[in-house]
């Protein structure tokens, strides 16, 4: 994967890669990928990994003292805790770096193959861009006071929702999705994607550090749903948004049973 040479930013890579988290963006490439056969294929695999390696990128970021300031991470110090600001940032890049590395060897040297990784490599980059999830995280760090539903819901359509677009959007590129199952499957990801959000902010208002493995009350200074709808609004919401998502499934039949079953538990999550 990596040279063989240690590094500190190397140590700072494989710490925050190994901690314990439900690595919920490479099963949904799998699980998508597996609409069409492909959820064993080795690059669908390395896809996995790369989208993976894109997210705990941006969770390094996220926790830094210039971001949100996090203490915890997946039940554990964050990477800049034990490894210091420097290194850590150097760990962030490196997986970004090596997220587009895995795409780019897949094995092949057929024209489709090749029109296949420069398609990823979009996708990747364009999740993480300031169209995508740097954006939001930009727009997140200089929000304005008495935000609107709307104006939240774009904030997190790019800080959360991008990368769950791009992990669809991997896999339908890989399993040779046609374009209509392709709008299926991006009106599936939008859809996840807000209403992970929003689950997220229950969480960090009802729940536990022990339970979810993170700091909570950590939003306490930001505009978030439970702020702006309230509790038992954003339970509503979040039960409808993945009901809507579980029904943009429904055209792939049993084809995507694999994907409902993740979603279900996506669904039901309690950290």
């Amino acid at each position: 994967m990596l040279g063989s040479k240690a590094t500190v930013a190397r140590e700072a890579l494989t710490y925050a890669l190994q901690t314990p988290g439900k690595r919920f963006r490479a099963l949904l490439t799998i699980a998508v990928a597996d609409i069409y056969r492909k959820g064993d294929d080795p690059l669908v695999l390395d896809a996995g990994v790369a989208v993976e390696c894109l997210h705990t990128a941006s969770l390094i970021l996220d926790d830094l003292p210039s971001m949100d300031d996090a203490s915890l991470r997946r039940g554990q110090p964050p990477t800049h805790h034990v490894y210091g600001e420097g290194q850590a940032i150097l760990a962030a890049l490196s997986l970004i770096a090596e997220a587009n590395h895995l795409v780019a060897s897949f094995k092949g040297e057929r024209k489709s193959l090749m029109r296949k990784k420069l398609a990823c490599l979009q996708s990747m980059s364009s999740a993480i861009s300031l169209e995508g999830l740097s954006g939001g995280q930009s727009d997140d760090l200089c929000e304005k006071k008495d935000l609107t539903l709307e104006e939240l819901e774009y904030i997190h359509a790019k800080k959360t929702g991008a990368l769950f677009l791009a992990c669809v959007e991997v896999a339908a590129i890989l399993g040779d999705a046609p374009a209509s199952e392709r709008d299926w499957l991006q009106a599936y990801a939008r859809n996840l994607g807000l209403a992970f959000q929003i689950r997220d902010d229950l969480l960090d208002q009802e729940s536990t550090s022990r339970v979810t493995g993170k700091d909570v009350n950590l939003d306490a200074a930001k505009t978030t749903f439970v702020d702006i709808a309230g509790v038992k609004k954003c339970r509503e919401l979040h039960q409808s948004l993945m009901t809507v998502a579980l029904k943009n499934l429904e055209p792939f039949g049993k084809a995507a049973r694999h994907l409902v079953a993740l979603t279900q538990i996506i669904r039901d999550r309690v950290s």
